[in-house]
């Protein structure tokens, strides 16, 4: 047993030579007589643990979550997608080839997207429009009318409105507090 002990002290030292022979540069900056290095670090939000009122107010916060997790990456290819034909419709000369092309991207979205929009849960939607509001800056309503005309802006409105949602809501972070923290979240993980 005492050649076990004497190995693993060997083992143990040479893993402590090896260590001490890795060296890493770091930035940096001579004040007065001392080098002193220094690193930027990425800033950091500290947020207290939150607090419930209720077991059913959790459980309201826990299903925001689970369904906001579920619609952003939806909402921020959203933004970039419309940033993109925002770009390329510019560039068209008429309004005629603006509305064509329109038409193509929104078939190829279609195909990309629609089975996946089409198992959203009617809630989901509604976090959806308003996400994709604060993506790309303008309301849902908008969009359509840009992209696709006033009587389709009409038609989709008319069927929100049906369902007691609207199109033209602007999305709010101060109204939306829950919804701003989680996304925070999301991205800073």
């Amino acid at each position: 047993m005492i050649w076990l002990k004497n190995i693993s002290i060997f083992f143990l030292l040479v893993s402590f030579t090896a260590q001490a022979q890795n060296r890493m540069e770091v930035p940096a900056r001579v004040i007065g007589q001392d080098t002193m290095p220094y690193l930027f670090l990425k800033p950091v939000q500290v947020v207290s643990k939150r607090q419930f009122k209720s077991k059913a107010h959790k459980r309201r916060f826990d299903r925001l979550y689970r369904d906001v997790v579920k619609v952003y990456p939806y909402a921020r290819k959203a933004g970039e997608v419309f940033q993109e034909i925002d770009a390329e419709l510019a560039a068209l000369p008429n309004r005629k080839a603006r509305r064509a092309h329109a038409k193509r991207k929104e078939a190829i979205l279609k195909a990309e997207f629609e089975q996946d929009l089409r198992k959203m849960t009617i809630r989901q939607g509604i976090i959806l429009i308003k996400l994709v509001d604060r993506e790309v800056g303008h309301n849902c309503y908008y969009l359509v009318k840009e992209l696709r005309g006033s009587l389709q802006a009409f038609f989709w409105q008319s069927i929100a409105r049906i369902f007691g949602h609207n199109l033209k809501n602007e999305y709010d972070p101060e109204m939306e507090e829950d919804i701003e923290i989680i996304i925070r979240s999301l991205e800073n993980s």
